[in-house]
């Protein structure tokens, strides 16, 4: 098949969802290309080589692209009103937000009825479904689907649902997302749960007999207020207090680095704690396989299921996660530890426990569940369907 994603931005540094879902088509015999409508971020190239993808084909929005579309935009005005009208139901913010993008959405609406893709997958399902409206009244002879996640729901727009009501197919990573979805009047009835996978074979590639520490725990996220990273630092004392041995590795980059190095610094943690920084796949996956114990004490309002936590239990680690929507299809009984309250004694009790007593189901529920080329299958059989 011939496929083309849609995206946001292509690479994004703070998700690699998109290139493992991407790179498993490709393994499998499909041609996929991506069109984000955003700019490129800096050093792309790097980051699309460390994920194995820098050779898929792919666009991005620009000043030369948003200028091209709003020549093509001067020529289907009928077009332009309808998608208009639809962007201006929805909040002011996001209603200014989608009227900007309409000229791109006709820059990507035009090279995607020159390239006659078989699929158009939206991956996000909240922006973009600007393009996929005007999919759907210009380009019928596509079939058009669309995920629909955690920030889709945040966003909850309407031309989203508009969208979703008529779309080839519906997908999101998680059952839980299903009765939120139903809650906000989002379509169901051709939803397909499809858990997002993680590429166990590039993990394996990576696992060269480090030797584990087992009183390392780690943290790998996005260093942003949320992901709680802040108050892992905050438990170790209390860690250390049962556990004197323990140490905590923190890989990862984001605003609140120098804020935690400082809290580092005033509690006195320094010689327990170890910053890596931003590291490439193939180098997390070394950490992870020195390390025993991973935690995410997350309080973001997309978190759905995160990857670093999969990566982590096909590692081997025992993941402390706080109670997100739809953990328990990841993080069960006999494959770790999730804290329901978001307090420093909890956290700090089930990393003890987690330290002290660890988990080993959780290999076992990746292979199972959670392997990216497994779970894209799931995606080929949907677009197959007559």
């Amino acid at each position: 098949m011939k496929i083309t994603y849609v995206t946001m931005q292509w690479p994004s540094r703070s998700e690699t969802f998109c290139a493992r879902d991407i790179k498993a088509l490709r393994g499998m015999g499909h041609v996929v290309n991506v069109i984000a409508l955003r700019p490129s971020i800096e050093s792309a190239d790097k980051f699309l080589k460390d994920w194995s993808v820098d050779d898929i084909p792919s666009v991005s929005g620009n000043l030369r692209t948003y200028c091209t579309g709003l020549g093509i935009l001067l020529t289907r005005p009928l077009l332009f009103l309808d998608v208009l009208r639809r962007c201006c139901e929805e909040r002011l913010t996001e209603c200014v937000k989608l009227i900007f993008l309409i000229p791109l959405y006709f820059w990507a609406l035009d090279k995607i009825e020159k390239d006659k893709p078989d699929i158009v997958h939206l991956f996000w399902g909240h922006y973009p479904a600007g393009l996929g409206y005007m999919l759907l009244r210009s380009a019928k002879n596509i079939r058009l689907t669309m995920f629909l996640g955690a920030y889709d729901l945040i966003k909850n727009l309407s031309i989203s649902k508009k969208v979703a009501a008529s779309a080839y197919a519906l997908f999101t990573h998680a059952h839980a997302n299903r009765t939120l979805l139903e809650k906000y009047g989002f379509p169901t009835s051709r939803l397909n749960v499809v858990h997002r996978g993680i590429d166990i074979v590039e993990i394996e590639k990576h696992h060269q007999d480090q030797v584990r520490d087992p009183h390392r725990m780690i943290v790998v996220s996005r260093l942003i207020r949320d992901k709680g990273v802040h108050l892992v630092i905050d438990a170790l004392p209390h860690v250390l207090s049962c556990l004197p041995a323990a140490n905590l590795d923190i890989v990862g980059h984001g605003p609140e680095f120098d804020a935690l190095k400082e809290q580092v610094n005033r509690l006195n943690l320094s010689t327990h704690v170890r910053f890596s920084g931003f590291l490439t796949p193939a180098d997390v996956y070394g950490h992870l396989y020195e390390s025993s114990v991973f935690v995410l004490p997350s309080s973001a309002e997309g978190e759905r299921l995160p990857n670093a936590v999969k990566e982590a239990m096909y590692a081997g680690l025992t993941p402390v996660v706080s109670h997100t929507p739809g953990i328990e299809e990841l993080v069960t009984a006999d494959a770790g530890y999730v804290i329901n309250k978001l307090e420093i004694p909890c956290i700090a009790t089930a990393i003890c426990n987690a330290l002290a007593n660890p988990k080993t189901g959780g290999r076992t529920i990746i292979c199972e569940h959670f392997d990216v080329r497994k779970n894209m299958e799931g995606y080929v059989k949907v677009w197959l369907e007559n």
